[in-house]
């Protein structure tokens, strides 16, 4: 057995039910997509900010950020990416694409 299939096997420890392995299976869906959404914009992204964001929007709290503050600081990265990226931004930002 080579380290990283061993790697593997004890990584699975904390699966240990169907509702766990379901929860991986999503968050594993869910951080790939991330990977492709937000690596190729460069924006500057912090992993454990962004579980906190999904976990207090779990537990229904309030945004932290107000929608205005929210909005500008995806609008100031928006001013920062490349025209093309710009454009791609703008229409997942405004058109929900």
């Amino acid at each position: 057995m080579c380290s990283t299939e061993k790697q593997q096997i004890e990584n699975k420890d904390y699966l240990t039910t169907v509702q766990d392995k379901v929860s991986f299976v999503i968050g594993y869906d869910v951080g790939q997509k991330m990977i492709m959404d937000v690596a190729p914009k460069n924006l500057d992204f912090n992993i454990k900010v962004f579980l906190k964001a999904v976990q207090d929007a779990f537990e229904g709290k309030k945004l932290v950020l107000s929608n205005d503050e929210a909005r500008n600081v995806l609008v100031e990265q928006l001013m920062k990416a490349s025209p093309d990226e710009r454009k791609k931004l703008q229409q997942q930002l405004f058109y929900g694409k």
